[in-house]
């Protein structure tokens, strides 16, 4: 006759047996860890572009940085930090005429 804690260890050892069962068929696969590197990277591109775009605004007249506020506020990042891009070169091409 079994005792309890023996049907506790059955059932331990009977899911760890369907779990290896489905691991190895590739029903169950492991966390895919490019996912995760590619997140990094995206983030921290993100992060670069942000501080180039505030770089820029930096060196720009108030009166400039509508346009990149707005895109920013619609949280359009690319537009933002090419609007920003733009503008820093243009005021530095007049500025030094």
């Amino acid at each position: 006759m079994l005792q309890p804690i023996q049907f506790v260890f059955l059932g331990v050892i009977g899911a760890a047996a369907v779990i290896w069962a489905l691991s190895s068929m590739g029903v169950i696969k492991p966390r895919d860890h490019e996912l995760y590197n590619e997140k990094r990277r995206h983030l921290r591109m993100a992060e670069n572009t942000i501080e180039r775009t505030y770089h820029y605004m930096a060196n720009l007249p108030k009166e400039a940085r509508a346009d990149i506020f707005t895109h920013l506020d619609r949280g359009l990042l690319s537009y933002a930090y090419t609007t920003a891009r733009t503008k820093h070169d243009v005021y530095n091409f007049f500025k030094q005429m």
